[in-house]
């Protein structure tokens, strides 16, 4: 290589530092109008004889959890860091909820049933302030009827639950109802605290007949893409409800009654203060 060439790319190279470091500092600059100062993150909670302390960020609440939960801290306006998102995975195994984290490798292929949780915006300071909930859970009890069993799983299903009059639905409300499908999950121990009814899922179960809706009750899940229940459990401890979204794989969904009182028990030990 040339002299000449040697210098030019040099200079070249020293063009594209130069300006790669003014975009920077403007970035900086226009940044720093915008904001005063960069906010300091949050620190990972510290694990501590194998639990993790949180305070939450939606009705202050102090949850114990396990050390492989994976938690999502911010600062409020007085700069306390407070838990806005947690998610737990887990293995349900020979009638135990355990670490996925811990147990992915030693669990057979073949008898790992996905259980995983999440808690964003369902956290409630209180259960006994919840009447109105209550009151509206009785003022459309008709869209729990009938419950209909499945035929193979511990659920039942409400054809009703999406319409909007109990006697005339709106073709809205019944081509909504044809698509979307709501189901209670049966025989647990444990109810919703909310409205004590039982637990809710919507699940991938396809109608046995495009036809009739109702027939879901006699199908199988459908075996591709992410299948599986998604719903979600409740539990109270000193005056405190804890609500999460739960997702059941396919193949664990013959033991989901057993999984969500499981988890609801989870959710009891949780709940400090």
């Amino acid at each position: 290589m040339s002299e000449w060439n040697m210098r030019h790319r040099m200079q070249s190279a020293t063009r594209f530092l130069v300006c790669l470091v003014v975009a920077v500092v403007c970035g900086a600059v226009v940044s720093g109008c915008r904001k005063s100062h960069l906010e300091e993150a949050c620190p990972l909670p510290p694990v501590v004889d194998g639990f993790i302390t949180i305070k939450t960020e939606v009705g202050g609440m102090t949850l114990r959890l396990p050390w492989f939960a994976d938690v999502g801290q911010r600062r409020d306006e007085q700069g306390v860091c407070k838990s806005h998102f947690v998610a737990i995975d887990y293995l349900w195994y020979q009638g135990t909820l355990i670490s996925e984290a811990k147990h992915r490798f030693s669990v057979p292929q073949d008898q790992k049933m996905h259980v995983s949780i999440f808690l964003t915006s369902g956290v409630y300071p209180k259960v006994n302030v919840l009447s109105e909930e209550v009151r509206k859970a009785q003022a459309e009890s008709w869209k729990m009827e009938p419950a209909l069993p499945h035929k193979k799983f511990p659920l039942e299903f409400y054809p009703h639950y999406y319409w909007d009059n109990p006697v005339n639905p709106s073709d809205v409300a019944l081509k909504r109802a044809s698509l979307d499908h709501m189901w209670g999950i049966r025989d647990t121990k444990y109810k919703s605290i909310w409205n004590g009814r039982p637990f809710r899922a919507a699940c991938t179960i396809p109608p046995a007949d495009a036809a009739n809706p109702d027939s879901r009750v006699e199908s199988d899940f459908a075996v591709f893409g992410d299948s599986k229940c998604r719903g979600s459990v409740s539990a109270s401890k000193n005056g405190k409800g804890l609500s999460v979204m739960i997702d059941v794989r396919r193949n664990g969904v013959a033991e989901i009654n057993h999984i969500y009182d499981a988890v609801a028990e989870q959710l009891q030990s949780f709940i400090l203060e």
